[in-house]
């Protein structure tokens, strides 16, 4: 069976390394574009008036442009009247959890 690309990048270290990183990232901006989705009364610049920051700010760090820190991940769960938990699994079983969703979704 060929190699997915995924299954390539995290045959290291460093590149396992690299994807946790990436999908951190990816995840926490998926929930928060989701929150804005679904709140008929929030705007991306409401949000971001709302911490603080300007309408392009919240926009580059959603776009991947600009890192969003702890902290302001914080703030933006927040003022979606969210907050933010962290789950240690090992990344053994979060690979083969990932695994098996992908099977089931291309049966």
């Amino acid at each position: 069976m060929a190699k997915t690309l995924i299954d390539r990048f995290t045959s290291t270290d460093e590149g396992m390394r690299l994807f946790q990183q990436e999908k951190l990232i990816l995840d926490f901006t998926e929930i928060i574009c989701g929150l804005i989705r679904d709140d008929e009364e929030m705007s991306r610049i409401k949000l971001a008036h709302k911490i603080d920051l300007t309408g392009l700010d919240l926009d580059r760090m959603l776009n991947g442009e600009v890192e969003i820190t702890l902290r302001v991940a914080a703030d933006l769960a927040w003022a979606m009247g969210c907050t933010l938990t962290l789950d240690d699994v090992p990344l053994t079983l979060h690979m083969k959890a990932t695994k098996v969703k992908k099977e089931k979704t291309n049966e």
